[in-house]
C-alpha cells in the first residue's frame, strides 16, 4: 500500500489509468515534456538573471564614465581659469618692473629728482 502511494505522488498517475503499454508510454512521455518544460524555465530564469547582471554592469560603468566625464570638464574649466589668473598676474608683474613706474614713485614718494648730469670716476 505505501509503495502504491508513492508511485501515485511520483508520477501523478493512479495505476488504474495505465490500462495498456501505450498509455504507459504516453504517461511516460508526458512526465518527460513536463522535465523538459522545467528545464526551460530553470534555463530562462538563469538567462534572464544573467541579462539583468550584465545590464547593471553596463549602466554602472555608463555612470562611472559619465561622472568621470564631467569631473574632466570641471577640471579644464578650473584649468582655464586659472590660466586666466596666471595671464593677468604676468601682466601686473611687468606693469610692477616697469622704469616709467619705478621713476614716478621715486619722485612722488620718494622726493627724489634725476640728475642733469652724471659723473662717472674712474679708477686705476
Amino acid at each position: 500500500m505505501l509503495a502504491h502511494k508513492l508511485a501515485e505522488e511520483e508520477y501523478d498517475v493512479l495505476p488504474q489509468q495505465i490500462k495498456t503499454h501505450e498509455d504507459y508510454l504516453n504517461n511516460q512521455e508526458n512526465r518527460r515534456r513536463a522535465v523538459r518544460r522545467s528545464n526551460l524555465r530553470g534555463k530562462a530564469v538563469i538567462l534572464l538573471l544573467l541579462i539583468t547582471a550584465v545590464a547593471g554592469i553596463i549602466t554602472f560603468e555608463a555612470s562611472v564614465i559619465a561622472s568621470k566625464g564631467i569631473e574632466i570638464v570641471n577640471i579644464r574649466t578650473e584649468a582655464a581659469k586659472l590660466e586666466l589668473e596666471n595671464s593677468q598676474l604676468k601682466i601686473s608683474n611687468a606693469q610692477m618692473k616697469s622704469p616709467q613706474r619705478i621713476k614716478a614713485i621715486a619722485q612722488q614718494r620718494l622726493g627724489m629728482t634725476v640728475a642733469d648730469q652724471v659723473y662717472f670716476a674712474e679708477g686705476k
